[in-house]
């Protein structure tokens, strides 16, 4: 999951510019409600069973790279992106800029 998308061989600058890659994803045309969180508050099990939807689908993506990208590019604070949620993006970032 997470291990594979760290050694990405997409541009973040390219991914944010150019988002024709947004056509290619999985989850276009899917219902938004398992990449991000209710309105209303979950339990940590229910988060656990939406997040891990929402990464089945990102697991079959062909465009899961340049979709975290983008995400980390633009720090995108909330949802599933490229199969990680916020916090992962976030201990991502720190692992890039510490390196």
């Amino acid at each position: 999951m997470a291990a594979a998308a760290t050694a990405s061989t997409v541009s973040p600058i390219l991914a944010h510019v150019d988002a024709t890659w947004r056509a290619s994803a999985a989850c276009q045309g899917s219902t938004a409600a398992a990449f991000y969180p209710p309105s209303t508050t979950e339990t940590r099990e229910q988060r656990q069973r939406r997040e891990s939807a929402a990464r089945e689908l990102c697991g079959r993506c062909q465009v899961r790279e340049a979709c975290l990208e983008y995400a980390l590019y633009v720090q995108e604070p909330y949802g599933i992106w490229g199969g990680m949620n916020e916090l992962e993006r976030r201990r991502l970032l720190r692992r890039r800029t510490a390196s």
